[in-house]
């Protein structure tokens, strides 16, 4: 998985870059979170559950961005 680092310490930690157009959201250029484990084959299970959410916000975040950007009268539709 190529989220996933082993730390010296031997529990992973999985990392991801936030989108360019969204980092002025964020205020970060990438997000990293433990996974509590050092097996790897349950962080693999946590890193991709966080990672699915995180993308599931990047995605509802460049859509809310790119809604703010139309004109008044087509956001009152919505």
């Amino acid at each position: 998985m190529l989220y996933l680092f082993r730390r010296p310490s031997g529990i992973y930690v999985l990392r991801i870059a936030v989108p360019v157009q969204l980092r002025s959201l964020f205020n970060k250029r990438e997000i990293a979170a433990t996974t509590g484990t050092r097996e790897l084959t349950i962080a693999k299970i946590v890193a991709s559950a966080q990672v699915a959410q995180w993308q599931q916000c990047f995605f509802d975040s460049s859509r809310l961005m790119s809604l703010a950007t139309l004109p008044r009268w087509i956001i009152k539709k919505f």
